[in-house]
């Protein structure tokens, strides 16, 4: 799916029918910039001709993991990063909090605007199990840690590109986006924004942990 008669550009959507049921999936629908789909047991790169003329498929000698859900209740997908400091972390590690993945930028407006919010959020409810995993966009160390400083945002951050593992992984589109993680490592929602409803969700499962 494209617009103005364009279907090349990197956020435009491909279906491919991979369960035969001609109902396209959160799982069937591709991003541009994905590039990989797996049918059966061959990867294939795709490239779409820019006016939707044609769709080119070209098996690849490597075969990629299966693409994961993120789908209200699925598992949130394993991962392992390091954070600005160098440390490793995992996805495991964070089993048994309410976790909050947080995709941003210090050049990102919107992420600017709800640097404060999300502080208080973290401030109010940590003690009671909440973290949050900053993933930043963007590779310059100075300026994030500045950042940080400022806004009093004193969790976890990594930084990598768009290009970057968790980015892929999350298949993340626009920024910030957030996910929120359920205690037992399910994938509560990845569209809510700081506010109130992303305290009432917060603290809907701090109730259930």
């Amino acid at each position: 799916m494209g617009s103005q008669g364009i279907y090349n550009r990197r956020f435009d959507r491909v279906f491919f029918d991979l369960n035969g049921d001609d109902k396209p999936s959160s799982l069937e629908t591709y991003k541009v910039w994905e590039k990989y789909v797996n049918m059966g047991e061959t990867t294939y790169e795709f490239e779409v001709q820019r006016y939707g003329q044609s769709l080119t498929l070209r098996p690849t000698a490597m075969h990629l993991p299966a693409r994961q859900s993120l789908e209200q209740g699925s598992l949130m997908p394993d991962f392992s990063i390091k954070d600005i400091s160098g440390v490793v972390h995992r996805s495991s590690d964070f089993r048994g909090n309410v976790l909050l993945l947080d995709f941003w930028g210090t050049w990102c407006a919107p992420c600017v605007a709800e640097a404060p919010t999300l502080s208080a959020i973290y401030k109010r409810f940590h003690e009671r199990g909440l973290e949050i995993f900053g993933i930043h966009n963007g590779l310059d160390t100075d300026s994030v840690k500045a950042f940080i400083a400022k806004y009093d945002m004193h969790w976890t951050h990594a930084l990598e590109t768009e290009d970057g593992t968790l980015h892929r992984m999350f298949r993340i589109q626009g920024w910030p986006t957030y996910y929120l993680i359920g205690s037992d490592g399910t994938i509560l929602t990845g569209d809510l924004r700081p506010g109130d409803k992303l305290i009432g969700e917060i603290e809907t499962l701090l109730k259930q942990k």
